[in-house]
Formats: C-alpha cells, structure tokens, sequence
C-alpha cells in the first residue's frame, strides 16, 4: 500500500480529498487500485478510478466526497468493481473498454492477476514508457501462447488426438492472438472494429520478421476458395473459418499450422514494437479524439448549466443581454456533444456589436477560460448592424459542418438572449425587423430612383442584396428553427418549403435563378461582386426588377407593423 500512497500524495489534488483517500489505504483487508489520469475526459479533469472488492461500494457509493467529487474538489472520481476486472483478466480488448481508459495511460501485468489481485499500474505520457511497459506484458501473453502451442505439438504424437479438436483449438488461440494485436495497434474503442483479415495484412506489412519468413504450402488450405492474398493470411483465415465436424487427420499439415500460427505470435516482441512505434502514436491519438467525444456524450448534461452559469455571468460584464445568444442544447436543442472538437466544451456566441473592438473581444474570450477553468472554449463571430451579410456565410459553414443531421438556425442579427421570457425574445424580433426593413427600403429606393443600364453591376448588387434579405427575412419571421433540413445549398429550396406561393417555379425566371441562387453566389458579403453579376445583361436587369418588386412587396407584407416600416417616397 505504500507505493500507492505515494502516488496518491505525488498528485495536485486537494487536501481533503487526499485524505479521504489516505483513509481507504489504511485497511489492510481491502485492496485499492487507485488509476490517475487527466486527459480522458471531456472537461480535462483529473480522474480517479478506485478498484476494489468486498464492501468497497457499500462504503462508497453513498459518500459525498464520492458522489460529489466534481463540485467539491474539481476531481472526478470512479468505482469499479475489481472481481468484475478479473473476470476479464484475459481479455484485454474487454479490459480497456470496462476500465474506458486510454492505452497509454493504463497498463496491467499478467503475472499479477494471478494472486487475485489486478495490477494497475501509472504510465508516463511519453510512447517509449508505454511501449516498454507493454513489452512486458506482451512477452507474458506470448509465453503463455506459445506454451499452449507446445501442447498442440505433444498433442499430435497422441493417436487419440482429432484434426478437428486441435484446429479448433488453434483457432481460439489465433483469435487470442489477434484480439491482443488488435487491443494495441487498433484499439477497440474506435468507430470500426477491423475484421480479422484487415489486421493480418496490417500486421503482414509492416512486421520484418513476418517479410522474411518463408511460408510452407499446405495443401488442405487450397481446399478452401479464398480471395486472392499472401499465403500467410490464407493459411491463418482458413484456421479462422475452420467449421468442418470431421477431417482426416493430418499431422504434418497441423504441425505447418502451428509453425505459421508460432510466427506470428513471434511477432510480439521488442521489435515490432518500435517498428510500430509511428503507426502506435498515431492510432492512439485517434483513440484519445474518440474517447473525448464519447465521454462528452456522457458527460456534458451535468455540465451544461452550471458552465452556461459561469459563461452568462461573464457575459453580463461586457454585453447588453439582446447582444448575445448562446448556443445550447438548451435553447435551441443542438447537443453540445455532437460538436467535433477534441477537448472541451465549444459555446458558439455570437455578438452583435455597435462598437466592441477585438481587444475587447479578447478580454472577453479569456474572461470566459478563467471563469470556466479552461473548460470553455468561445468562437466569437462580430455582426454589425450595418453589415448583416458579411458574417453569414461563415454561420451557413458552421452548420453545414457540425449540424447537419441537426436542427438549423437561420437568419442575418440574432437577437435571442440569454433570458428566456418571450418578452426579450418577441421584443428583439421586432428590433431586427425594423433594422433589416430600413436597409431594404434604402437599397429599394437607391434602385428605383438611380436606374440606369450603364451601372449594370451596382444595380445587380442591389437587387441582390434587396431579394435576398428580403428572403431572409421572410424565413426568420416564419420559423426561429427549421427542422430537418439536412443540406442547404440553395436559398430558393428553402423558401420554396416555407413560402411556396412566392414563385410557382424559379426556372420560369433563368436570370434569377442564375445571379441569385447559386453556389458562388449564395449569401455572399454585399457589396462583393461576382462573375455573374458582372456579366449582368440589361435584360436580366429587367427580370430582377420584376422578381425584386414582387420579394419586396411579400416580405413587407408578411412582416407588416406601422411602426416598423419606412414607406417609400
């Protein structure tokens, strides 16, 4: 028990808490396994895995300091049961996904389960500490392989034995094998699980030893119709897919098998290791990603309001409360979980400014991480009043990336708050209305009263600006979240679903849907110009007045308030 009191003091965590631990050890007749690890989790805390049998949970599971480690001490603290860990003592792949640790931060040895006892041991984050200690217990499990090999090899000279029996047995004892291959070099907790051929040529290409082995034919093996590939992969599918009941007995050909099946257990080794060291640092960051999104599944509810708390009072320091909105599972039912950050928690706010400035915006991003500890990460996107389209194609890229199995929110100015009376809500509808309506009306009016065929591309910019605002603005009045639109490409699909009386077909209009609806030109920064706007005929000028004077004349009236609109002169 010492070394793990040691441990236990080695580590910056808080005094009470080490001392509740301290207490545990103190026992003589409970064995604690006490895993510290910062990097597995969601929100980077440090992590405290406590492993033991007996009345273990009986005494634990309804103490505070337990229960509520994460609010008193900032530590997250775990149980498991240790009988259920041996139970998989053979098994790493299950063994890594019960304890739902990282590869380079948990190893066991196998000579240390056998008194009982699971050994869990503290690694050091470098590659090389992890690859030396799973040497280690690499060397066990291949010992205790190639044992089993030895008595398949006695076995043969026994007239009792079956072809049968001891090809089956080869194969569990192959599958073994590729189960601790797999645990290393592709760890179980991915997405995908390789199949067993997939690991094979894996293992084929990149061990020397496995180059330059001579591989004997086996005849009973061309019995079986495979897809072409190198004969060591036949040779150790076709003990894989052994189902025959009877077969004669063949001992040479048994004898070829367990060779084949010694050399890739041979594989094992210092060697490989470090031949895979590259291949190793890659697949368990990977694992590291993967793991950190699957906790934040698991983990992000309980966090979500008390980090919204920390992130809302910050946020009163610097903006008004119809500046900001936040987006939350909350509020707009986008899981915070299904963001694809590595680490952390990802808040997207988006401030309307009239003056801040990116010093500002700075203080305000590191604000946020010392309040939250770090575990807040904040994307501020500026909107200006006087320049609604400018940052929109960057919010059409961020959904499209992160949501888009998701619900979506559309619109120029968000003035949704953090305060949930429809009050505050209904109130900045009709803000944003009455700002967007203005610079319609003036584009509007700068088209009508300046029209002129040699300012062919400035008009074209104005009616493009004009139409699609208007659009816009018709979709933010009818809906605040649109469901289930998957992949927005054009805007016209979308007022079509929510306006279908606008236009009865886009294609009746071949100019509008040209210069408007888009790739290059969907929400593009006005007054940018484009190719197709550059190339704007007079004609098409005359068909974008038609359809502008009919958008215009639709979005005034569906968003009609007399004390919002500018009438026209």
């Amino acid at each position: 028990m010492t070394s793990i009191k040691n441990h236990i003091s080695s580590l910056s965590i808080p005094c009470a808490l080490k001392e509740n631990l301290q207490k545990l050890t103190i026992d003589e007749n409970y064995a604690f396994y006490f895993i510290f690890y910062s990097e597995s989790n969601l929100l980077t805390l440090p992590t405290i895995t406590i492993a033991g049998s007996g009345n273990v949970f009986e005494e634990l599971i309804n103490q505070d300091w337990v229960i509520h480690s994460v609010d008193l001490y900032n530590v997250i603290i775990n149980l498991l049961d240790i009988d259920a860990l041996i139970e998989y003592q053979l098994n790493s792949q299950k063994m890594y996904s019960h304890l739902n640790c990282q590869l380079d931060q948990l190893v066991f040895q196998a000579e240390e389960d056998h008194d009982g006892y699971l050994g869990l041991h503290f690694m050091k984050k470098t590659g090389n500490a992890y690859l030396e200690k799973t040497r280690k217990w690499l060397e066990t499990r291949s010992k205790n392989h190639l044992n089993k090999l030895d008595e398949y090899i006695t076995n043969i000279g026994d007239r009792d034995s079956n072809y049968v029996i001891i090809v089956n047995a080869l194969k569990q004892l192959l599958k073994e094998v590729l189960i601790d291959f797999t645990t290393i070099f592709f760890p179980p907790s991915l997405l995908q699980m390789p199949s067993e051929e997939e690991v094979l040529n894996f293992l084929l290409k990149h061990s020397k030893i496995l180059e330059k082995y001579d591989w004997p034919q086996i005849d009973t093996v061309r019995k079986y119709r495979f897809q072409k590939s190198n004969p060591p992969i036949q040779h150790l599918l076709y003990i894989i897919n052994f189902d025959k009941q009877e077969e004669e007995n063949n001992k040479y050909e048994i004898t070829l098998l367990i060779d084949i099946i010694r050399v890739f257990i041979s594989v094992f080794s210092t060697t490989l290791l470090y031949q895979y060291k590259e291949e190793y640092k890659k697949r368990t960051k990977q694992l590291k990603i993967y793991n950190i999104r699957e906790e934040a599944k698991a983990s992000v509810e309980s966090w979500e309001e008390t980090l919204e708390n920390q992130v809302k009072e910050t946020l009163k320091t610097f903006y008004r409360p119809k500046s900001v909105f936040l987006l939350s599972k909350k509020y707009f039912n986008i899981p915070l979980t299904d963001l694809n950050y590595e680490r952390g928690i990802q808040l997207f706010i988006v401030v309307l400014t009239h003056k801040r400035t990116y010093q500002e915006i700075r203080q305000f991003n590191n604000a946020i991480a010392k309040k939250t500890k770090g575990r807040v990460k904040v994307t501020v996107l500026l909107q200006k009043e006087s320049d609604w389209v400018k940052n929109l194609p960057e919010f059409f890229e961020f959904y499209k990336k992160y949501f888009t199995d998701q619900n979506l929110f559309y619109g120029n100015s968000f003035y949704i708050n953090y305060k949930t009376e429809r009050y505050f809500i209904d109130n900045n509808k009709k803000q944003y209305n009455k700002e967007c309506l203005e610079s319609i009306n003036l584009a509007y009016l700068n088209i009508k009263e300046n029209s002129n065929a040699i300012f062919c591309e400035a008009q074209t910019m104005l009616y493009h600006f004009v139409i699609q605002q208007s659009l816009v603005l018709l979709i933010y009045k009818k809906l605040d979240l649109i469901p289930n639109i998957i992949e927005l490409s054009y805007l016209w699909d979308l007022i079509q679903w929510c306006y279908p009386s606008v236009y009865k077909d886009i294609n009746d209009l071949p100019a509008v849907k040209r210069i408007l609806f888009n790739k290059d030109c969907f929400v593009k920064s006005y007054p940018k110009s484009n190719d197709y706007i550059i190339n704007c005929t007079l004609e098409d000028i005359k068909e974008l007045d038609s359809f502008c004077d009919m958008i215009y004349s639709f979005a005034k009236e569906e968003v009609k308030d007399s004390s919002l609109i500018i009438e026209l002169q």
